[in-house]
C-alpha cells in the first residue's frame, strides 16, 4: 500500500474538508468532494504527494 500525503498546491495547507451535494449546488463553482481549508480550492489528483523512502529503506531493499 502506498501513503499519500494531501497538499494544496495553491497555499500549501494540507488540512481539507469534504463538501455535500445539496449545500454545493448553491455555491457559484461547485463542486462535490474534497476542498482544501485554507483557500476553499478543489483537491484533485495534482495535490496528492506519493511518500518517499527514507535512505535506511533505500539501502536496506539494495542489500538484498
Amino acid at each position: 500500500m502506498i501513503e499519500m500525503t494531501i497538499r494544496c498546491r495553491r497555499c500549501g495547507c494540507a488540512k481539507f474538508y469534504f463538501t455535500l451535494p445539496k449545500v454545493e449546488e448553491e455555491r457559484n463553482n461547485p463542486h462535490h468532494g474534497a476542498r482544501c481549508a485554507g483557500c476553499d480550492k478543489p483537491i484533485d489528483w495534482r495535490d496528492l504527494i506519493p511518500a518517499m523512502l527514507t535512505f535506511s529503506e533505500f539501502a536496506a531493499s539494495r542489500a538484498e
